[in-house]
């Protein structure tokens, strides 16, 4: 499987806290970017990537 997020990997073994937030958002932005089902959810929510500074901010995807 080849056709991933690029850093994946290194973010998932991150040891550094300190890059949990811009990782975080990294991957809430590709997330919006790639998968339709998240990006409907977050524009009927009115959320734009761009209005998003913060982790707190991302929308978390109700799921079961």
């Amino acid at each position: 499987m080849t056709d991933y997020y690029p850093d994946i990997k290194s973010i998932l073994t991150n040891s550094c806290i300190a890059g949990f937030g811009k990782n975080a958002l990294e991957i809430f932005r590709y997330q919006y970017r790639n998968n339709p089902v998240y990006k409907k959810f977050c524009d009927l929510l009115g959320t734009k990537p761009e209005s998003i500074q913060e982790t707190e901010q991302i929308p978390f995807l109700p799921v079961e």
